[in-house]
């Protein structure tokens, strides 16, 4: 398979889950989430790059709007969080977090420096009362999945997140406050090597510059 076959396919997925119809919805998000576990460790990091990039950050674009924000890990400056409810039902926003995670999760030795990004979505979600209880979850789901793996840079960034979105949510405070007291951070750290770490437009030497699944 070639990538320049695979993300038209993906991008068109990934725009079905904003069709109208909530069928239709939640058939874009399961096909596409299930691909992506299923066939990601053909992937190269560039490739899962250019995946969050053009296809899996775009869904969340529809439910993550405000000022300054960027998904793709760039800026998070002065997220409102605010969801398109006449477009993303609930179950359909519990439902796209959950695979958020899981994805992220799942592949996050290859795609950790997407962190930053990841969680941004979902305090966007714990912005919105309305859909703050999705936003918890899914923040829980994520510290439960991948915590234990976690620097002490990467706790610092991924709290401070989550204290910017209870600071702007006054109606889901105490409900924020309790998931903080709650989440259970390990006493020792992994701590990574300054070389080991790269950015994302810094790959390394020896990555296929044709982006070819692996």
């Amino acid at each position: 398979y070639k990538s320049n076959l695979e993300v038209p396919l993906f991008s068109g997925l990934s725009k079905l889950t904003s069709d109208p119809r909530p069928a239709i919805r939640k058939s874009a998000l399961e096909v596409l989430f299930n691909t992506l576990r299923d066939h990601g460790h053909l992937f190269s990091l560039s490739f899962w790059i250019r995946v969050y990039k053009s296809v899996v950050f775009p869904i969340f674009d529809t439910v993550a709007h405000g000022k300054g924000v960027s998904l793709d890990g760039q800026s998070t400056e002065d997220i409102e969080g605010l969801l398109l409810e006449n477009v993303w039902s609930s179950e359909t926003c519990a439902l796209a977090a959950q695979y958020l995670v899981d994805l992220f999760s799942g592949f996050f030795d290859i795609v950790r420096l997407q962190i930053k990004s990841v969680v941004s979505i979902v305090t966007s979600f714990i912005r919105n009362p309305t859909f703050a209880s999705i936003g918890v979850s899914a923040f829980l789901r994520l510290t439960s999945n991948v915590g234990n793996m976690l620097s002490e840079d990467e706790w610092q960034g991924i709290l401070l997140l989550l204290k910017e979105a209870a600071a702007s949510t006054q109606p889901s405070f105490l409900l924020i406050k309790k998931t903080m007291d709650g989440i259970e951070i390990p006493d020792s750290v992994e701590a990574y090597p300054e070389g080991d770490l790269f950015t994302e437009n810094e790959l390394p030497n020896d990555e296929p510059e044709d982006d070819s699944l692996q």
